[in-house]
């Protein structure tokens, strides 16, 4: 099956369930509130704590000095979010993931306990609701997987030649 035979199957099956999960009109069934200088933080004890399936549509709103920032949610603001979030929790700085050696895709940091501690495998589920809720919502975020993160994703195993996404020199040299 093409790709593009693929993705519009995808699509549909999302639009089918989002469909059930976010009818028209009805109030967001998260609401969260998040302070712009500490998103990541915020995003993580909001989504974290929750019992509810975040296929379900999410009210955002953004605090600044502890007061709501003027404006309505009307999807604009969860995506603004989504996209804040993703650079912020995304970006190698924040300890989260390494980049390759060419810097071009992204990999776990296997020092990320030593960085946050115990708490970094629920960030690491957090990372994966990020993805998820993007690909739900048919949002564009960031972040470039190395090819053995993607086939580590979908269940395959890693052989040798994985390891040219990683270090291609590396790899050459072996």
């Amino acid at each position: 099956i093409s790709f593009e035979e693929r993705l519009r199957r995808f699509e549909s099956i999302v639009a089918k369930d989002r469909a059930n999960h976010q009818p028209k009109g009805e109030p967001p069934v998260h609401r969260i509130a998040i302070r712009r200088s500490a998103i990541f933080e915020d995003a993580f004890r909001a989504l974290s704590n929750t019992t509810r399936s975040l296929r379900y549509r999410v009210g955002v709103t953004f605090l600044s000095h502890g007061r709501a920032e003027a404006g309505l949610d009307a999807g604009g603001l969860f995506k603004d979010l989504w996209t804040e979030l993703s650079a912020v929790a995304f970006n190698p700085n924040y300890g989260l993931l390494k980049q390759t050696v060419k810097g071009e895709y992204l990999y776990p940091n296997a020092a990320s306990r030593m960085i946050h501690g115990d708490v970094h495998l629920s960030y690491f589920k957090l990372l994966g609701r990020i993805v998820g809720k993007a690909l739900y919502e048919g949002l564009t975020i960031q972040p470039k997987f190395a090819r053995f993160v993607l086939r580590r994703m979908l269940g395959k195993n890693n052989g040798l030649n994985e390891l040219k996404s990683l270090d291609e020199e590396l790899y050459k040299n072996l």
